[in-house]
């Protein structure tokens, strides 16, 4: 499973890591982001009818658009690959809203002599993953909620030795065919992506520290990456 997540990435990190699909970001940075928990606002990539990636801000918690209520009840931050197509909660956003969330690393916690100890996963050359997501939009009258969800599937390689689930990396030559609503068979494709080369940092624990903008850009700096 993947439920912390961080995201200290930039701008032109997101892109390197999209390329060849464009990122249209925001003013202001990403921000650094260390402990990104459930029901938190995060950056998510959504594409537009030009197939352009436009960064958002959603609540890690996909909340389906037939919920009587914009909480949920149902443990949504993650999404399986095995039953994602047809569990109700996430069947109509798998077909129809997908989206890539980036981050620069993710905790699983492994029990060792009565302590679960976390470990820290990041991509061994630095930059951005990507994690295959879905999004969704709720809205009763005047009240919005666009939310989304990360896909897990059987971890593989050193995340195996921690924990028995991993989030869907997605690298930038497979973004397009993840994003591609013709794809169905989503197990089938988190089996066929790449393993990247990663670095483990055991015992280090998510801080507690707020979110921490990064210093604006300067008026030259670009929206489309």
């Amino acid at each position: 499973m993947c439920g912390r997540y961080t995201n200290a990435t930039t701008w032109a990190e997101v892109h390197a890591a999209s390329t060849p699909l464009p990122v249209l970001a925001p003013a202001e940075p990403p921000g650094i982001e260390l402990n990104i928990a459930p029901t938190a606002l995060a950056w998510v990539l959504r594409p537009d009818a030009e197939g352009v990636l436009r960064a958002a801000r959603l609540r890690w918690g996909l909340v389906p658009a037939w919920s009587e209520a914009s909480s949920t009840k149902f443990s949504a931050f993650n999404a399986r690959v095995e039953s994602v197509a047809e569990k109700p909660v996430f069947r109509g956003a798998f077909r129809a809203r997908r989206c890539l969330v980036p981050a620069s690393g993710w905790y699983e916690w492994r029990e060792e002599a009565g302590r679960k100890i976390p470990h820290l996963f990041e991509p061994a050359a630095g930059g951005a993953l990507l994690f295959a997501g879905l999004w969704e939009r709720w809205q009763r009258g005047d009240e919005a909620v666009e939310s989304f969800t990360i896909l897990t599937t059987e971890a593989r390689g050193q995340v195996a030795e921690v924990h028995d689930r991993m989030p869907v990396l997605v690298a930038r030559e497979d973004a397009r065919q993840w994003l591609d609503l013709s794809l169905l068979e989503a197990e089938a494709f988190a089996l066929s992506l790449q393993m990247p080369a990663l670095k483990v940092e055991r015992g280090r624990a998510p801080p507690a520290s707020p979110r921490r903008p990064r210093s604006l850009p300067s008026p030259e700096q670009p929206g489309l990456f």
